[in-house]
């Protein structure tokens, strides 16, 4: 995304909805994951890492961007 000009609402607002669907992805991957690991019996001597950025801005500031 341009970082030089504002986004309008639209745009912000479709941006945000494509940041909660990778969420919502995510989300089930890790699901599917823990499920898998329960199912082998891995899950009493098993510790899962997860890592993650801290996201993207989603119109704070009028930008929609890592800096």
């Amino acid at each position: 995304m341009p970082r030089d000009r504002p986004h309008s609402k639209d745009k912000q607002l479709e941006l945000i909805h494509g940041n909660y669907a990778c969420i919502s992805y995510i989300d089930a991957q890790i699901g599917r994951l823990l499920d898998e690991s329960d199912r082998l019996g891995l899950s009493k001597n098993t510790i899962l890492v997860l890592w993650g950025g801290h996201g993207y801005k989603l119109g704070e500031h009028n930008s929609c961007a890592k800096k």
